[in-house]
C-alpha cells in the first residue's frame, strides 16, 4: 500500500515535483538561449558564477546553502533578456511557487510536518532516484521564503532600471498599553517587559518596532505609453526582449554594507532605543518606550 497516496498533505510533495521540474525547464531554456542576449547580475568578487550562469544558478537556490546564516536570504540583482517562450516557462515556474506555497500553508501545525516527513521516509527508500526532492521536502534544509519568493517577470522591454538599496529600515506600529502587554505576553519570558508595561499611564503608547533586512527595489521606466512601476528585485528581472539592445541600469554593489542607513522618519526619533521593553530572539522585532 502506497502510504503517500492516503496522505492529505501529499500536495506538498506534488507541489514541490512541480516546481522542481518547472525550474530544470526553465534553466535548460535558459542555457540553450544566445549569449548575445543583454544581461547584467551583481554577484560576489569570489564567485565563479558571473552573468546568465549566476542567474541560472540563483533561481535554482531553495535550500539553505551549508554557510549560509539561518536568518540569510541568497539575492542576486540583474537582469537577462530572454524569448517568449522562456517567459511562459517562467511563469510556470511562478505558478508552481504560488502552488507549493498554498500547500505548505494548509500544513501548519507541527505535528503535521513532522508526520508528513515520516511517511516520506519509507517511500523514498523504495524511489531512490526521488530520494533528493522527497527527503526534503518540508524538512529544515528548505528555505521556504527562497522557494515561495516570485521570479520578477516584464511584459515588454524596460528602457531604464534604476535599482537601488534600501538598507537598515524599520517600520513603526503604535500600541496601545494592553495591546503592547498583549504582545508581551506571548513571548516566552516576559516577567520584566510586563512590570515595565504595567507602571505605564492607561492611555499610554508603546512603540513595536520590526526591523527589516537590506533589499533592493527597482524603479523601471518603459517606452511610451505603458507606465512607469517599481518591484522589489531579490532576483533577477527577466523580460522579453524585442531587440538587442540592453536597457540603461545603474550598477549597484552585490553588498549593502557601504550604502548609507535611510534617514529615520521623524516618529522612530521619538523612540527611546537604548532601553529596549521586550526584543524577540532574532532582534528583529521589538517593544520600545516613547521619549
Amino acid at each position: 500500500m502506497n502510504v503517500l497516496k492516503n496522505f492529505p498533505s501529499m500536495e506538498v510533495r506534488d507541489s514541490f515535483q512541480c516546481l522542481k521540474a518547472s525550474l530544470n525547464e526553465l534553466v535548460a531554456s535558459l542555457a540553450s538561449q544566445s549569449p548575445d542576449f543583454p544581461c547584467w547580475v551583481a554577484t560576489p568578487d569570489d564567485d565563479p558564477r558571473q552573468g546568465r550562469d549566476a542567474i541560472m544558478w540563483i533561481y535554482q537556490q531553495l535550500f539553505y546553502q551549508p554557510y549560509q546564516d539561518k536568518r540569510a536570504t541568497l539575492t542576486r540583482l540583474g537582469f537577462l533578456a530572454t524569448t517568449p517562450e522562456t517567459i511562459v516557462l517562467a511563469r510556470d515556474v511562478n505558478a508552481c511557487k504560488q502552488r507549493f506555497q498554498k500547500a505548505m500553508q494548509a500544513v501548519k501545525r507541527k505535528d503535521e510536518r513532522l508526520s508528513l516527513s515520516m511517511e516520506l521516509f519509507d517511500e523514498v527508500m523504495r524511489n531512490p532516484g526521488q530520494a533528493e526532492t522527497l527527503r526534503r521536502a518540508g524538512l529544515g534544509t528548505l528555505h521556504l521564503k527562497q522557494a515561495y519568493r516570485q521570479i520578477p517577470i516584464l511584459q515588454w522591454q524596460p528602457r531604464r532600471l534604476g535599482f537601488s538599496w534600501s538598507k537598515g529600515s524599520r517600520s513603526v506600529e503604535r500600541l496601545t498599553k494592553e495591546q503592547a502587554m498583549k504582545a508581551a505576553m506571548r513571548a516566552s519570558d516576559s516577567t520584566a517587559a510586563l512590570t515595565i508595561l504595567e507602571q505605564l499611564a492607561d492611555d499610554a503608547f508603546v512603540a513595536r518596532v520590526r526591523s527589516h533586512s537590506p533589499h533592493v527595489r527597482t524603479n523601471i521606466v518603459f517606452s511610451s505609453p505603458h507606465p512607469k512601476k517599481q518591484i522589489p528585485s531579490s532576483l533577477p528581472i527577466l523580460y522579453p526582449a524585442n531587440s538587442m539592445e540592453p536597457p540603461l541600469y545603474t550598477k549597484v554593489p552585490f553588498n549593502a554594507d557601504d550604502v548609507d542607513v535611510n534617514r529615520l522618519p521623524r516618529e522612530q526619533l521619538i523612540i527611546n532605543y537604548d532601553e529596549p521593553v521586550l526584543i524577540n530572539a532574532e532582534g528583529t522585532i521589538g517593544l520600545y518606550l516613547y521619549k
